[in-house]
């Protein structure tokens, strides 16, 4: 085997543009497989920054052709209603990417200011483990 790596050594440093595209090509694959995991990990794999992040889901509605869609108001009731698979159920419109957050107004103190909401159903922060800000 070492005679083999001593070869290859020998013919790659006899062509230097073809081992340079070859290391070229390698760093290129390596550095974008790396970004491509990193994201994957950061986005999909680690749970999220709540307490019990591991063990949150999203339930979808995929009735009437619709393949990620939020459950209606009265859907929503329903299944938690009826739940008992979960340990506590809440409904957040932000779930569903297509519902953009909502700019609302803060007043009460000296000045006001805009800031970014969502709908989220009462017992969210319950669900979630977490208190409002």
């Amino acid at each position: 085997m070492l005679q083999d790596i001593r070869y290859a050594l020998r013919m790659l440093a006899k062509r230097p543009g073809f081992t340079s595209v070859a290391v070229l090509t390698l760093a290129l694959g390596i550095g974008i497989n790396t970004a491509m995991f990193s994201f994957v990990d950061g986005a999909l794999l680690k749970p999220m920054d709540y307490p019990d992040g591991d063990r949150l889901v999203t339930v979808w509605n995929t009735s009437g052709g619709c393949v990620r869609c939020l459950p209606s108001p009265p859907e929503f009731f329903e299944w938690r209603e009826h739940n008992t698979v979960f340990s506590s159920m809440s409904a957040d419109t932000h779930a569903h990417h297509a519902t953009p957050p909502r700019s609302v107004n803060l007043t009460g103190g000296d000045r006001a200011e805009q800031i970014r909401g969502r709908q989220v159903s009462a017992n969210y922060f319950e669900t979630m483990g977490i208190g409002p800000a």
